[in-house]
């Protein structure tokens, strides 16, 4: 039975239904963590949010700062270092740098509006652009939904984004993390290769085929996984295959075949690139007549001793135990 619109029962429309839920749940989430007791037990928010003396101040935890503070821990903390100052170490490079690099895209110009503690300007343009995103990939995936779905309408849309809404990742989702940021770009890149399935133009259906290749790609220059993406793109071009030997090679399997071997490119080149990157950057940092690490010069990370760079846990150790 097909299912009831869900603009019958409900008051409003489903987007702007949405829209409220998703600023509701958001206050709540938001509300638990600033009324959240103590500095937390993560102590590397702490370094990050001292000051030039080394000091933290405790009695702004219940205040806007607070609750940036409050949100950047664990992973957070590593994407705002990150975003800061570029990538430095090498357990750095495990987090995606697509999101890194738009934080400090965006720190700029909120430091341009006159804010100049820096650490504080990337995790409030963190927190800023995984609110953004989170909305937007809710208002994308009930496009998506009622494009794959037409037959149900809106009501499984709204139940698809809804649930995006309140999903189990919580404070992931709010807080100085890319979880937002990729999934805002998968779900659009589904929704183009959606479009590009359903298009009737065949040079039209390539280029939104390419555009969500694209898409695909940007998504895993934030996060790696976004990579298997890419076996849409590989089970089409199998079928492709399976049809030019059924009805022989005609143009618009050649189009066709060029649109998903292009977006599958574009979709390596998101894990490709900061890969070279990265390697690139190994071999200039050991072609340099220096035998003192570059990262030796952060003492919350790295000391120098002998010429060698020693981990956090042995710097540790020697700073506060004196092995």
């Amino acid at each position: 039975m097909r299912l009831q619109s869900i603009h019958q029962y409900l008051p409003v429309g489903p987007v702007k239904l949405l829209l409220v839920e998703f600023f509701l749940w958001k206050t709540l989430l938001l509300a638990v963590a600033l009324l959240s007791q103590g500095p937390g037990y993560d102590t590397s928010t702490d370094i990050l949010f001292s000051g030039k003396n080394g000091h933290v101040d405790n009695a702004s935890l219940f205040t806007a700062l607070g609750l940036v503070r409050k949100l950047t821990r664990w992973d957070a903390v590593y994407f705002v270092k990150a975003a800061q100052r570029g990538y430095l170490f090498e357990q750095e490079w495990a987090f995606g740098k697509g999101f890194t690099w738009l934080v400090s895209r965006a720190s700029n110009i909120f430091a341009h509006l006159g804010t100049s503690d820096i650490p504080k300007v990337e995790s409030f343009s963190a927190l800023v652009i995984a609110h953004v995103l989170h909305l937007a990939s809710v208002l994308v995936l009930f496009k998506l939904t009622k494009v794959v779905f037409s037959n149900s309408g809106a009501k499984l849309a709204f139940l698809a984004a809804s649930l995006h809404i309140i999903t189990p990742a919580g404070l992931f989702l709010s807080a100085p993390y890319s979880e937002s940021t990729f999934s805002f770009l998968n779900f659009t890149g589904n929704l183009f290769y959606a479009y590009g399935v359903q298009e009737k133009s065949e040079w039209r259906s390539c280029v939104k085929i390419i555009v969500s290749g694209l898409l695909f790609g940007l998504a895993t220059f934030v996060r790696g996984n976004g990579l298997l993406s890419g076996v849409i793109f590989l089970c089409d071009a199998f079928i492709l295959v399976a049809n030019t030997k059924d009805h022989g090679l005609t143009l618009p399997m050649v189009s066709r075949g060029f649109a998903l071997g292009l977006g599958g490119v574009l979709i390596a080149l998101g894990t490709l690139v900061p890969q070279w990157e990265r390697g690139i950057s190994k071999v200039l940092d050991l072609l340099k007549p220096t035998a003192v690490p570059s990262g030796c010069t952060d003492a919350y990370h790295f000391i120098c001793i002998g010429g060698l760079d020693i981990s956090i846990h042995s710097y540790v150790d020697i700073y506060k135990y004196g092995l």
